[in-house]
């Protein structure tokens, strides 16, 4: 039996591995414990081997298809503003896409509230008090 001791652990699984002279590594099962020594059997033992070299580097694979051609920032864009404070604002886009949109309101501060797509071209913010702003649609 070999006599290890386990230090600032209280009621934790530890798995425990004593080494012995020769750099062989026993592991054991998670064991519960407690603070101060503890008894072990080594059933056997093993030999860490040496690790080998990298190997070469494979093949290049093959290119993707092109993308779409288009001009920079000609993704669409939509400016929603709400002039009456309202919780509940119908954004109409006519964007033809669930775009994006990020809401501020009347000072200007990033707001959040809940967004529903009611369709490509439309989705209602909701939010949890009336309030005036803008949306940023893209």
């Amino acid at each position: 039996m070999s006599q290890i001791q386990i230090s600032n652990i209280a009621e934790y699984a530890v798995e425990v591995f004593v080494a012995a002279i020769d750099e062989t590594a026993e592991p054991f099962p998670p064991l519960l414990v407690d603070l101060g020594f503890v008894e072990v059997e080594i059933i056997e033992t093993a030999v860490r081997g040496m690790i080998g070299q990298t190997g070469v580097q494979g093949v290049q694979g093959i290119q993707g298809i092109p993308g779409v051609d288009g001009a920079l920032g000609s993704d669409l864009r939509y400016t929603h503003t709400q002039n009456t404070p309202s919780a509940i604002w119908t954004v109409i886009h006519n964007l033809g896409k669930h775009p994006s949109a990020d809401a501020v309101d009347s000072a200007g501060t990033k707001v959040y509230g809940s967004l529903q797509y009611d369709s490509l071209n439309q989705f209602t913010y909701t939010f949890s008090v009336p309030m005036s702003g803008q949306v940023f649609c893209n």
